[in-house]
């Protein structure tokens, strides 16, 4: 049974994928993959697995397109991927990645199409393609995924490229790195060692070092770029980097040299920079909330720069602190977002003044205004004694409705015990007083007479 379960489910994505791949009705809206298939032969159980693929459109074809993604197959609740992609105006294709994630799959192979389909069969002159009735022709292309879980961790990498911008003598040079994880589990170089050399004097080397915690982490499937400041400059000259990579068992895994690179004199490459904008997510915030304050920086120079967002604080015009964000390295033409959080102590009316620093130079400042308003815990407070108040009057409702329906309930119960198949009849009761003999009479005393006095 599960065997034809699984038959079944094969049969059922081929026959999208083939279904797909006839959807292409009309070659001025023909979409295309490069590649056309993925296979990955061994996924990390709960390690997510990156892919990407080159969506493209024909080229006579200009306009925004927009797309509409669907997963079909027993892989399809194991991909995670942007089911709207757009290819802007005046491009032909764009770098589509989407998401492998396991989580915990069975074991053994599993397939998926994703297909992507035109979100506007009519094109984008709104004609519908095919015909000149009306008719829209549904346009796509389908990616075909094949890959097998196992709980066997795979290391596979690559270490591709290094560089070194140009610096001068009084400044820090940056170094560039890129690696590609092509295993299925996370990866990064435990160690690295370089060499500078002089071009002029080759035996005249200085070395350096750096550890992991320096390296960002490059995930299955994705290709890492990472940027490191030295924390030493270099005397002026011509160099070479050479720069040898080591795991944790302290074997030597990979060797790249750079090209090479010069360090001039301090003032001879330009430095330059532009705050391009500040701005906070709101304009009023309550006491005790975190107000996180956002930048762009613009490097306009010639040179790899740190840059520093820097705020100075004011509350009624009044100074109150200086707070600094985090460094970012912003390379020559390339702009950066840059970050900083505040933490106002009282309510009021609040100014940033707001700029970069970078090398031994500022930008020009802005300025955001903010209002911070009184402790939500008042209104908390407020609140809770507004709902109690309403819990008592609904208690006491509750208790009222309940005294009176037991009351109604006692009424009924003594009129049942009452007769009620005839009218009640008065009863007059006749009370007679028990017989009392008369009184007997007592016969008066004798009148004695005047001899009886006198004796």
């Amino acid at each position: 049974m599960p065997k034809t379960r699984s038959l079944l489910k094969n049969s059922v994505v081929a026959s999208f994928a083939c279904a797909m791949a006839l959807l292409v009705a009309h070659p001025a809206l023909a979409l295309g993959l490069s590649p056309s298939s993925v296979i990955i032969p061994d996924v990390m159980r709960g390690i997510p697995q990156n892919v990407t693929v080159h969506l493209l459109r024909s080229s006579d074809q200009d306009g925004e397109l927009k797309l509409n993604v669907l997963a079909v197959g027993d892989a399809a609740e194991y991909l995670r991927f942007d089911p709207t992609p757009v290819i802007p105006s005046g491009v032909d294709g764009i770098d589509y990645t989407f998401q492998i994630d396991p989580g915990i799959a069975q074991s053994g192979s599993h397939k998926g199409v994703l297909s992507f389909m035109n979100a506007r069969p009519g094109g984008s002159n709104g004609a519908a393609a095919g015909d000149q009735m009306g008719m829209g022709v549904l346009t796509g292309v389908a990616l075909e995924i094949n890959f097998a879980v196992s709980g066997k961790e795979l290391v596979s990498f690559e270490i591709r490229t290094s560089h070194v911008d140009d610096t001068e003598s009084n400044l820090h040079p940056f170094v560039t790195y890129v690696f590609a994880n092509s295993g299925n589990v996370n990866w990064k170089p435990y160690r690295a060692e370089l060499a500078f050399s002089n071009k002029n004097d080759p035996s005249d080397q200085i070395l350096y070092a750096l550890e992991s915690d320096r390296f960002d982490t490059v995930s299955p499937g994705k290709e890492g770029n990472v940027r490191i400041e030295l924390d030493r400059s270099l005397p002026e000259g011509a160099y070479s980097l050479t720069t040898k990579f080591f795991n944790e068992q302290k074997e030597q895994i990979g060797e790249l040299t750079s090209f090479d690179f010069n360090v001039f004199a301090p003032g001879t490459m330009a430095q330059s920079g532009e705050l391009v904008s500040v701005s906070t997510k709101k304009d009023s915030f309550e006491l005790g909330e975190k107000v996180p304050v956002d930048a762009v920086f613009s490097n306009t120079g010639d040179i790899v720069v740190s840059g520093l967002l820097m705020g100075e604080l004011y509350k009624d015009g009044a100074y109150v602190d200086l707070i600094r964000g985090e460094e970012v390295s912003v390379g020559p033409g390339e702009s950066s977002n840059l970050s900083l959080v505040l933490d106002p102590k009282e309510p009021g009316r609040y100014s940033l003044t707001s700029y970069v620093k970078f090398g031994n130079k500022k930008t020009l400042s802005k300025d955001v205004v903010l209002t911070v308003n009184e402790a939500v815990a008042l209104k908390t407070l407020n609140s809770y004694v507004g709902i109690g108040v309403l819990s008592v009057v609904i208690l006491l409702f509750v208790l009222l409705i309940v005294i009176v329906r037991r009351r109604r309930h006692g009424k009924e119960t003594t009129s049942k015990v009452r007769p009620t198949e005839q009218s009640p009849v008065p009863v007059v009761t006749e009370v007679r007083s028990a017989a009392v003999p008369p009184a007997e009479k007592i016969p008066d005393a004798p009148i004695p007479s005047d001899a009886e006095r006198r004796w």
